[in-house]
């Protein structure tokens, strides 16, 4: 049966298209849900929260993603793919955080920068600064909000280095998991499916 192989590999390749693709539209769908649920939050004037109660919960629930999305890496079936998609959307949430601090201490007092800040100017100064830009049409006026930026700085270079590494690190534990799944599998074969039926991420 000549045709035999040739048969599998294209099956193969149909379906790594396959998980790329899905990746891709998961990575879109979770920055399209991050942006429209930062559009939605309430105002501070409307539900009466410090902005710095505000930002240290928004921070805690970044934490908490960021250490579940490296877990879902490590024990995912396709650790490359889910390392990219967990990169997009820990920087998108990341973004969205601190759009929501500057909007919120803009709301709080006007002083803060140097112009009104609205929902898509916070978005964009915050991206002015994660990307190192500094357009220098928006501004910290007082030093809270150069504290917030400066603070902002900090974790941009955290995330870049280090954080990117940390992804890299959990996709490598991910693939030498599933070589010794794999081995372990060859060795006892009556043990059933290395992934126990889960379904690939």
């Amino acid at each position: 049966m000549p045709d035999a192989e040739p048969a599998w590999e294209r099956i193969g390749d149909d379906l790594s298209r396959a998980a790329v693709a899905w990746t891709i539209v998961r990575i879109i769908v979770s920055i399209v849900v991050l942006v429209v649920l930062y559009y939605l939050v309430p105002d501070d004037t409307k539900i009466g929260a410090p902005v710095l109660i505000r930002f240290l919960v928004g921070f805690a629930f970044f934490i908490f993603v960021l250490v579940w999305q490296i877990r879902q890496i490590i024990n995912s079936t396709r650790p490359g793919m889910r390392a990219a998609e967990s990169i997009a959307t820990i920087a998108v949430l990341f973004l969205v955080i601190f759009a929501l601090l500057y909007y919120s201490m803009e709301r709080s007092n006007a002083a803060n920068f140097s112009q009104h800040l609205d929902r898509t100017e916070s978005l964009y100064f915050t991206l002015t600064v994660l990307s190192t830009v500094g357009y220098g049409d928006i501004t910290p006026t007082t030093d809270p909000a150069r504290i917030a930026v400066m603070f902002q700085m900090v974790l941009d270079i955290i995330f870049i280095g280090a954080g990117l590494r940390l992804f890299m690190t959990a996709a490598k534990l991910g693939r030498r998991r599933q070589s010794a799944a794999v081995v372990d599998q060859s060795a006892n074969p009556s043990e059933g499916p290395i992934s126990g039926g889960k379904p690939a991420d």
